[in-house]
């Protein structure tokens, strides 16, 4: 992979996702907010932005993934989030995260949301160029490959064998 690829790759998929959670995150943050539930201090912000990422990713691969991967995934998120509900109500240890929770799994869902319209417009895309490239590919081994055939049997003074009939 060169550097240019690399660049491409931080650009145009790693900066969006980024990006995406982040706003999600603060979007949920300040919903959460309004609902004194989390504040400066409590530190609730990186749980949502975790929550966010994971969302994000898993939104963006299985969007641009070309395989029925909805099936598989939407009982997966709903998996974590029965174990992760199951596992922080239930355990005394991890009663302050308690309040958190639903604003972790509201900022899972609104950013895999926004992964899977983000995968499926890469995937759309690169769809797109692929009907291109096939495209120019026909054009190419059909007329200029064939106008090159004819053009080179004529400098060796040989006749292109639709012209002998």
């Amino acid at each position: 992979m060169t550097l240019s690829e690399g660049w491409n790759i931080i650009y145009l998929v790693v900066l969006p996702i980024l990006i995406a959670a982040g706003v999600v995150s603060v979007f949920v943050w300040l919903i959460a907010l309004c609902f004194k539930v989390t504040g400066k201090r409590k530190g609730f912000w990186i749980y949502i932005l975790v929550f966010a990422l994971l969302g994000t990713v898993t939104g963006v691969v299985a969007g641009n993934s070309r395989e029925p991967t909805i099936s598989a995934l939407l009982p997966a998120l709903l998996a974590l989030v029965t174990a992760l509900c199951g596992y922080a109500f239930t355990l005394e240890g991890l009663k302050h995260l308690q309040p958190a929770i639903p604003f972790c799994i509201l900022a899972l869902m609104l950013s895999a949301v926004y992964g899977l319209a983000f995968g499926s417009a890469l995937r759309g895309k690169s769809d797109d160029y692929e009907k291109w490239y096939n495209k120019d590919l026909l054009h190419y081994q059909n007329v200029e490959l064939e106008i090159e055939k004819a053009q080179k049997l004529k400098e060796l003074g040989l006749q292109a064998d639709h012209q002998k009939k």
